[in-house]
């Protein structure tokens, strides 16, 4: 039996063989994929992982839409709030707590100053603000309203105590530098007045210092009456002193 073989051959120029699959991919018709959505999930940095060294080179977001961060946080221990440090935390510059995340937020902030421990208040976060709080390294000097604490606590302003007691152990107060001031402490000494003819009487509690006389009249002296049974302290004039006042001051 004899073979016959039949060769043929096609020349296709380039515009033919452009439009020949122009053709073919119109005509073609894929089938049905059983979706409409393509969904990709990526990690950065991919591939998904834990490291041991992790470095950015510009803006950095954390936990954007939810969760926490936690650093040297254990295995299984979820950080507790939007960032959770198990360990010291240093700054070198300050650390600045913003009531809002408005641009005019109020501020107030803690820093290290030159070795001087600050807490100050500013209006916002891009301005200067107002010191309160100071302590100076070495003298542990403790400022309120004063950059420059002069003393262990030195107070530029009044200094209130309510419904507590002011102790003082191996010290004293002194007024105006030199132990002397030309008022009293209010609600522990007092300056009574007395004349000749009534005498003076101190208030409940308090007893008599001592005597000031006016100046003009001859003072021969004063006689302390006893206590009475409410505290209070009397002294009577004896001679001729026109009057003047006395001191009486509340002890314990």
């Amino acid at each position: 039996m004899e073979t016959t073989e039949i060769s043929l051959k096609l020349n296709f120029g380039r515009r033919q063989l452009i439009a020949a699959l122009a053709l073919l991919l119109m005509a073609w018709h894929p089938g049905f994929l059983g979706s409409e959505t393509l969904t990709l999930t990526t990690y950065y940095p991919a591939p998904y992982g834990g490291y041991v060294s992790l470095l950015t080179t510009n803006q950095t977001l954390l936990a954007r839409d939810g969760g926490n961060v936690g650093i040297r946080t254990t295995t299984g221990w979820a950080p507790r709030r939007p960032l959770d440090v198990n360990g010291e935390i240093v700054t070198t510059s300050r650390l600045t707590m913003a009531q809002d995340m408005t641009s005019n937020s109020l501020t107030w902030s803690t820093d290290n100053s030159g070795g001087r421990y600050r807490i100050f208040e500013q209006p916002n976060i891009n301005v200067g603000g107002t010191e309160h709080l100071t302590i100076l390294s070495g003298s542990g000097n403790v400022g309120i309203n004063t950059s420059g604490p002069a003393e262990k606590l030195h107070v530029l302003g009044n200094a209130r105590v309510d419904n507590g007691n002011l102790m003082l152990n191996n010290g004293s107060i002194t007024i105006n530098g030199n132990g002397w001031s030309s008022g009293f402490i209010t609600g522990v000494c007092w300056r009574v007045s007395y004349d000749v003819n009534a005498g003076g009487v101190c208030p409940a509690g308090a007893y008599v210092m001592g005597y000031v006389g006016d100046g003009v009249a001859r003072v021969w002296g004063f006689l302390p009456l006893n206590q009475t049974s409410n505290g209070n302290g009397r002294y009577v004039v004896m001679g001729e002193d026109w009057g003047g006042t006395m001191t009486c001051c509340r002890f314990n």
